[in-house]
């Protein structure tokens, strides 16, 4: 699932859990749910967060080599 889906989706949940009433077992599934989307979530921007660095390392390279 992508990161805009998996935001959308806690969300959803924070909402569900905020405004809604559930039972004692659906709050815990939904904790969990949003506990792993927010794991994915962070992942995601992690990798993104490495690929930028690199980008940007080549970037600082060129700008070096252009003086």
């Amino acid at each position: 699932m992508s990161y805009e889906k998996n935001v959308e989706k806690l969300e959803q949940i924070v909402k569900k859990l905020d405004n809604e009433k559930v039972t004692l077992e659906e709050s815990l599934k939904l904790y969990s749910d949003g506990i792993r989307m927010a794991k994915d979530c962070l992942k995601e921007l992690n990798d993104l967060k490495g690929q930028f660095e690199l980008l940007n390392a080549d970037m600082q390279k060129i700008e070096v080599e252009d003086e």
